[in-house]
């Protein structure tokens, strides 16, 4: 039988009360970050063009887009996780990794439709067999840059810093659903185009799995959310 309360936090691509979260002050502060994230990117993108020829190339400025796009990665799903009942000051990417089962990230392809850049999967690892394997080669290279940059400079190339930001775009959506740029917006920044990251592939859902409430009704009740138990994945 369908789902009858949400996640919080957990978008399932159907009627959802995603606009709720969003409006939230946690919903729209992640919203906010990824907007800077995405405005900061096509600033680089003036200094380094967005071709094959230039995905090795590394600088200071990609090196600061890595670390930040993998911070808001860090601190997205934390707050999923958090949101759900779950401690967090030990969790890490494994632990991360966890979220596949209720979010499937794996399962979302982005594509870059403004740049030449070929569609991934930027947590395709979350589905890997062996646990310790699921760390995204792209977050490998943020972990390599950040504790010894002496060695591993190169690790922050634009290929990762555009990996990374896709990874940000997969877990905005798979949390609120399809974004409104004008949500959140008084302040008067604006987002970068959209069509830097649109998404080729998104989940399916199970006839289970799929939400089906009346969130109007439900969002007055006492509990209106469920709480998802995140197990650890061997």
């Amino acid at each position: 039988m369908p789902t009858v309360k949400p996640y919080p936090h957990i978008y399932r691509n159907e009627r959802h009360p995603s606009v709720d979260n969003q409006e939230t002050s946690v919903g729209i502060r992640f919203i906010q970050a990824y907007q800077i994230l995405k405005r900061d990117l096509v600033r680089l993108f003036e200094f380094i063009e967005p071709c094959p020829d230039n995905y090795s190339t590394y600088s200071q400025r990609t090196f600061e887009m890595l670390l930040r796009a993998c911070t808001e990665v860090e601190s997205n799903c934390k707050q999923v996780l958090r949101a759900n009942g779950h401690a967090t000051e030990d969790a890490n990417i494994i632990r991360f990794s966890d979220l596949n089962g209720p979010m499937k990230l794996s399962e979302y392809i982005v594509c870059c439709p403004a740049i030449d850049f070929e569609d991934f999967s930027p947590f395709k690892s979350f589905a890997l067999t062996v646990r310790q394997d699921r760390s995204p080669s792209w977050y490998r290279a943020y972990n390599q840059a950040k504790h010894d940059r002496a060695t591993f400079f190169s690790s922050a190339s634009l290929r990762n810093v555009i990996e990374a930001m896709g990874a940000v775009h997969v877990l905005i959506w798979a949390q609120y659903g399809p974004i409104d740029n004008q949500i959140g917006w008084s302040s008067g920044i604006r987002a970068a185009p959209a069509s830097y990251f649109s998404l080729r592939a998104s989940p399916s859902w199970s006839p289970d799995e799929r939400y089906q409430f009346d969130w109007n009704a439900l969002k007055s009740t006492s509990q209106p959310y469920d709480y998802h138990p995140v197990p650890q994945v061997p």
